[in-house]
């Protein structure tokens, strides 16, 4: 988690892109409003939450923590699922074909007992 401070020019266009940008590597940030920034403390949160897309989900006196997931991140999670789907399907279809292929040469799926078979005789 980020820490960044939030001062006398309250939340504009640049601090709001800076905070976007943060945002989008780590999802959660910390910030300090400073006393002197201007309008109410609940506004200037407020307009955080609007200008970055994100949530509060922590607040202790002037220290805010917000959250947004980032778009990313969940796109590669999405890839990385869709991937591992491919891979399953493909393994299935390999397995199933494999066991077809030794199954009618007379052969078991399975290690045969051949060297217990062979010491027993």
């Amino acid at each position: 988690m980020l820490f960044r401070k939030v001062g006398k020019s309250g939340v504009t266009n640049s601090v709001a892109t800076a905070l976007v940008e943060t945002l989008e590597a780590n999802e959660l940030l910390k910030l300090k409003i400073d006393n002197n920034c201007p309008g109410e403390l609940d506004e200037v949160v407020s307009q955080l939450e609007e200008a970055t897309g994100s949530v509060v989900v922590g607040r202790i006196g002037r220290t805010v923590i917000i959250y947004r997931p980032s778009l990313t991140k969940l796109i590669a999670e999405e890839k990385k699922k869709q991937a591992m789907k491919v891979f399953l399907k493909r393994r299935a279809v390999f397995k199933s074909s494999y066991q077809g292929r030794t199954q009618s040469r007379g052969q078991s799926a399975t290690p045969s007992n051949r060297s217990r078979d062979f010491r027993r005789s």
